[in-house]
């Protein structure tokens, strides 16, 4: 169905094996050649004692490099022709760039307990027909208010080159499970329960992408530490990125969706606009043939417009001496992303990702996360137990349509905690055997039930991990002294 041509096999031929020489004739090797390089030189200049402040010395350091960075990759001429059926290939592809960079950090300890730390760098990258450069800078301070409490401060900006595969790459083609979402939907076919394409994936193609701007991003953030104790201390911070033209690729089953909310609906107008750059992008990705079948997805590498994310982190020490018993250690921390923004295109409108999950269903958020350990060491013996807890995450319907979690039946799976378990023994200086019990109450992920029948297993695959009890033994043995 659906544009699907259906044969019948030659039963009398289908069963006659064949010979050596005919599974010759049909059958063969191909060979790749691949070769990166990446060269450099640099100098480097120090002065831990450049002069003298009321704090202490001031610190210089300045560093100058250059260097030569190349990518070549040459598939068998037989991808070209078409020789090898089900497979394929990155096509052909060169590329170079010189880069040259220069580095200073200043550290200046103003007076006792307060002190500034000052860097900037310049980078510069030349390649045929293009060439970037970028400044960039970051200016810390630290303030013991009073022994056992000191607070901290940062702010700056960071930039990143493309990589060469970023740049470089060849067109690549691949095959993946995928949905037609807009042919299902024609067919008034329910999404969540749809078989469209009926072979269950389509051929996509992605590449590199030689007009990449490279990624920038502002950076500020905030923290204390609190010393308790000389054995207990707490530290909190506040951090913020701000990034623009961050190298992405979109999923394939992300162009599907976008085509999908672009088009017109059985049901009105399309979802999105279709005059937006999501859109024409988009609409330009899938390709179909006169019976609306797709033939190719593209998944070109571009840059996205902005990407906000704040993060508040805790975190907690604590050590016990607890004499003959031993001393133990605890460890913890928490961490609860308040905002994480994404905008695709400078005229697109910016997407919410902790609300609305539609827009990132492959490794959705988790808003908080959370990990503590117990440390217990006497004589030769130490053991720890370890757990990582993962706060709620969207089922699979609050990801599925547009209107999130708005979506019938749409909703946050529960949390999920994993521990382990580790204990050693050094029989000498030289030999330590440690034996490990990985998620020891076998704890398997938070089942997914809006998954459909259709589907592998009932959980998101780049969320959860299905790998239960397992254990392990190790021995060490050091040489020398």
């Amino acid at each position: 169905g659906f544009g699907s041509t259906t044969f019948e096999p030659d039963y009398a031929a289908f069963y006659n094996p064949i010979t050596p020489a005919e599974f010759a004739s049909i059958s063969g090797h191909f060979v790749n050649h691949s070769r990166t390089q990446d060269s450099i030189v640099r100098a480097q200049i120090t002065d831990n004692k450049l002069f003298k402040l009321p704090g202490g010395d001031a610190g210089l350091a300045l560093v100058a490099e250059g260097g030569h960075q190349l990518w070549n990759y040459v598939p068998d001429t037989g991808f070209a022709t078409g020789d090898f059926f089900g497979y394929t290939s990155s096509g052909a592809s060169f590329g170079s760039r010189n880069r040259y960079a220069l580095t200073s950090e200043l550290q200046l300890p103003v007076f006792k307990g307060f002190s500034f730390d000052l860097s900037a760098r310049y980078d510069d990258y030349v390649l045929k027909g293009q060439k970037f450069s970028k400044t960039t800078y970051m200016v810390g301070a630290n303030y013991d208010i009073v022994p056992a409490f000191s607070v901290r401060a940062r702010v700056g900006t960071a930039f990143k080159a493309p990589t060469l595969s970023d740049e470089f790459q060849g067109a690549s083609g691949f095959y993946t499970g995928a949905t037609d979402y807009y042919a299902c939907e024609q067919n008034g076919i329910p999404i969540s329960t749809c078989a469209i394409p009926a072979s269950g994936s389509v051929f996509g193609v992605t590449g590199g992408n030689t007009t990449l701007r490279p990624v920038n991003a502002d950076v500020w953030s905030a923290g204390m530490t609190w010393r308790a104790t000389s054995k207990l201390n707490f530290d909190a911070d506040l951090l913020h990125w701000k990034i623009s033209d961050e190298v992405a690729t979109k999923t394939v089953d992300q162009v599907l969706r976008d085509e999908d909310d672009c088009r017109a609906s059985p049901s009105g107008a399309p979802r999105l606009d279709p005059s937006s750059p999501t859109c024409v992008q988009a609409l330009s990705q899938v390709i179909r043939d006169s019976l609306g079948n797709i033939t190719q997805v593209d998944t070109p590498k571009h840059n996205v417009a902005r990407e906000t994310l704040e993060v508040l982190a805790l975190s907690a020490h604590y050590l016990v001496n607890a004499g003959n018993v031993g001393t133990f250690s605890f460890e913890a921390s928490w961490t609860d992303v308040l905002k994480h923004e994404l905008q695709q295109f400078p005229t697109d409108s910016v997407l919410d990702l902790l609300n609305y999950p539609y827009y990132f269903p492959n490794g959705t958020d988790f808003k908080t996360k959370a990990n503590g350990s117990v440390t217990w060491e006497r004589g030769n013996w130490n053991s720890t137990i370890y757990a990582n807890h993962v706060g709620k995450s969207p089922n699979y319907l609050a990801t599925l349509l547009i209107e999130g979690y708005a979506t019938p039946g749409a909703a946050d799976l529960p949390s999920q905690t994993l521990a382990n378990f580790e204990l050693g023994y050094k029989f000498r200086s030289h030999l330590e055997l440690t034996g490990t019990i990985i998620n020891v109450a076998d704890a398997l992920p938070p089942a997914d039930h809006t998954y459909p029948g259709t589907s592998l297993q009932p959980y998101n695959i780049f969320n959860y991990s299905n790998l239960g009890r397992s254990y392990r033994l190790e021995v060490k043995y050091h040489t020398g002294k």
